[in-house]
């Protein structure tokens, strides 16, 4: 079942068809004029999913600002973050601006230059601890899978 698009959602359809039957070069080449909403979205997304994906994130990643633990910070970050490619040194502010203060003010002194330096530094200086930091530190610590 296709969803037929009318009143004023039907107006860049039309105008988009209009445009296309002109087009010479189109009709040669088996155009079909776009009549569902699933044809107009399948053909338009392309120009609009990565610009506003973009843009959207960064408007996210803007706001975001850390209310719980760092860890959940973290992961709020990597979710928006995790489809897109940021630059470096805009993720790293970005990140920092969000941080809870006296936190942000620490991290903007270490003047880190890349963002796992960052996660590091973040992660030492809020005290969170990971498996990997205690096996690095501790080569002989037990791994623990179950207890009985």
């Amino acid at each position: 079942m296709h969803a037929h698009m009318v009143g004023q959602a039907r107006l860049p359809r039309d105008a988009y068809n209009r445009q296309r039957a002109r087009a010479p070069a189109a009709r040669a080449a088996g155009w079909v004029e776009l009549t569902t909403i699933e044809q107009f979205m399948d053909y338009y997304s392309p120009y609009f999913t990565v610009v506003m994906g973009k843009s959207q994130a960064r408007k996210q990643l803007r706001a975001l600002r850390q209310t719980g633990t760092v860890a959940d910070y973290i992961v709020a970050e990597a979710n928006i973050c995790a489809e897109l490619d940021f630059a470096e040194d805009e993720r790293i502010d970005l990140f920092i601006e969000g941080l809870k203060n006296p936190l942000r003010n620490r991290m903007w002194k270490r003047k880190c230059t890349t963002f796992d330096d960052l996660l590091n530094e973040v992660n030492e200086d809020d005290g969170i601890t990971t498996l990997g930091a205690v096996m690095e530190a501790n080569p002989d610590a037990m791994d623990i899978d179950a207890m009985q």
